[in-house]
């Protein structure tokens, strides 16, 4: 009896992780800059010099690595110059604003950026939702930040939605001064920045976000409003870190467990 019970429970541990169709390490790779300066292997979003522009939105595949699929919202409220996204790296009265300085494990190209601008209290936003992801266990990285000629905002909030949250981990840290924030099992994380014309932005990281099978996650970048300052977006990964058990492998696992346990006391009893 325990010989067939122990080759069970083995089968529905199997079981448990069959939906692991990802290689554990598999990095999806977002680069927000213009079309001449990508980075290699990466989804290159941008405008290039099409300039100001309001709200629009661009999609596709996540490729053959990682399953699923992509859409990039950026909110762009119309009036001009002081409330529409732009690109950093756009001529623009004859100057350019691209982070000076990249942190490890991001390569040189991710110094420019796309921006949405802010005016007094209408702020511009970036979504990027993922769809058809395998279940799984996620960590995200998000970069943002420039040293140029107008101010960004004072304080940048990462938003995330469609996972489940209570097992994640969050650091953020200033690119151009000291601040830091951090929190565990959260869906949100604002961090204070040190405003001015050298701010280098921001990094986010997120780890142990839990997405179900063909799940959703939506990863929103919001900056504090202010007139003429702007919101960077630089680079964003997405890595497959390992898969989760299946709820009916669970229950598969627990029935073997309690026949175990009857077994063990019958022979006992014996």
């Amino acid at each position: 009896m325990k010989k067939y019970i122990t080759v069970a429970a083995l089968l529905a541990a199997g079981t448990a992780f069959a939906n692991a169709d990802v290689t554990p390490g598999t990095t999806v790779v977002f680069d927000f800059g213009r079309s001449d300066s990508t980075t290699e292997g990466a989804i290159n979003i941008s405008r290039a010099t099409e300039g100001y522009k309001d709200a629009w939105t661009l999609s596709g595949e996540l490729g053959s690595a990682m399953s699923g699929s992509y859409v990039f919202w950026q909110e762009g409220t119309s009036g001009g110059m002081n409330n529409s996204p732009t690109l950093t790296t756009t001529e623009e009265s004859g100057w350019k604003n691209p982070l000076t300085s990249v942190p490890d494990g991001w390569a040189g190209t991710f110094a420019d950026a796309l921006t949405a601008q802010c005016q007094q209290d209408n702020g511009d936003t970036f979504t990027l939702t993922f769809s058809g992801l395998t279940a799984g266990y996620y960590d995200l990285s998000v970069l943002g930040g420039y040293s140029g000629k107008d101010n960004i905002v004072s304080s940048v909030t990462l938003t995330l939605g469609g996972a489940t949250f209570s097992e994640t981990t969050w650091s953020a840290d200033d690119l151009g001064g000291t601040n830091t924030a951090s929190n565990t099992g959260v869906e949100a994380l604002s961090l204070a920045l040190t405003n001015g014309s050298g701010n280098e932005g921001y990094l986010f990281d997120v780890s142990r976000l839990r997405v179900e099978e063909a799940g959703t996650l939506t990863v929103t970048i919001d900056g504090s409003a202010s007139n003429g300052n702007r919101t960077p977006l630089n680079g964003l990964k997405l890595t497959y870190v390992a898969a989760v058990p299946e709820p009916s492998a669970f229950g598969l696992l627990a029935s073997l467990g309690a026949l175990a346990l009857v077994a063990s006391r019958r022979r006992r009893r014996a």
